[in-house]
């Protein structure tokens, strides 16, 4: 089972790569470091500045769950986020997606309308990692996962 963690370089998004981080560790499963970019002008290409600049900062998130002996792949791509990582998890054939509760503040969308727009659009079950999650204690057996399930009840 592949595990798509989107990223924004958020700390809460660092929170939630770290969850997928440790899943993938206890699945033995793959994990794939998901990051989209959107142009600054209307065009549908980067700046080479702005590429580099995302594909350092994935590299380095990359690294520092590697060191946690996980295996990581990047994918540094253009477009809006709750796209790029609904088709990267059907790309993957994912058996899980992860993603922060919200946005960076800079990027002027509201509190959680990313992983909303890629919970409505995934066939894949989303587990969406919000502010004040126990993420070490999870991780290390001394709390708990409480989960919160929705369904529309349909095949």
């Amino acid at each position: 089972m592949t595990i798509v963690c989107g990223t924004d370089f958020s700390p809460l998004s660092d929170a939630a790569s770290e969850v997928a981080g440790g899943l993938a560790r206890r699945q033995n499963a793959p994990l794939v470091l998901v990051h989209a970019v959107t142009p600054a002008s209307n065009d549908a290409a980067l700046l080479p500045t702005e590429a580099e600049a995302a594909q350092t900062r994935l590299a380095e998130r990359a690294v520092a769950l590697r060191s946690l002996e996980t295996e990581v792949t990047e994918r540094l791509e253009v477009g809006s986020a709750d796209q790029v990582v609904s088709t990267i998890a059907a790309e993957e054939s994912a058996g899980l997606i992860v993603v922060a509760a919200t946005s960076r503040a800079e990027t002027g969308r509201l509190l959680g309308t990313t992983a909303d727009h890629i919970a409505s659009s995934a066939d894949v079950p989303i587990l969406v990692v919000r502010d004040g999650f126990p993420t070490r204690e999870w991780l290390d057996g001394s709390r708990p996962l409480r989960v919160t399930l929705a369904t529309d009840l349909s095949p």
